[in-house]
């Protein structure tokens, strides 16, 4: 059940899912020149189905590219984190450092 409907809801799921279905829509569309009926029933099911989708498409999303990665402790953290963490050589001390100075300064 749905606490709250935002803004999230129509650019995370709604958008995701309507562009999906466009496209999988599309060819068929071109080639028996047959498109939706713009009758209000079945708006209101496209909209439904759109939400839906966008709703599947999050979860393959969340699944198949993960926001965070484990490190060597095995511990879930972003990948900004481990990159710029003082054990990680990924990138030099100095870098680090002038990245910091400049973070600093943009938000101060």
């Amino acid at each position: 059940m749905i606490e709250k409907f935002n803004f999230y809801d129509v650019y995370g799921y709604f958008l995701p899912g309507f562009a999906l279905l466009a496209l999988i829509w599309a060819p068929f569309g071109i080639i028996t020149h047959q498109w939706p009926s713009l009758a209000l029933a079945s708006a209101v099911a496209a909209i439904i189905l759109a939400y839906i989708v966008g709703h599947l498409i999050q979860i393959i999303a969340h699944h198949a590219l993960p926001s965070t990665a484990k490190d060597p402790s095995q511990n879930e953290r972003y990948p900004s984190d481990l990159f710029l963490d003082d054990e990680d050589k990924t990138f030099s001390v100095g870098f680090k450092q002038s990245l910091a100075a400049v973070i600093l300064k943009a938000f101060t």
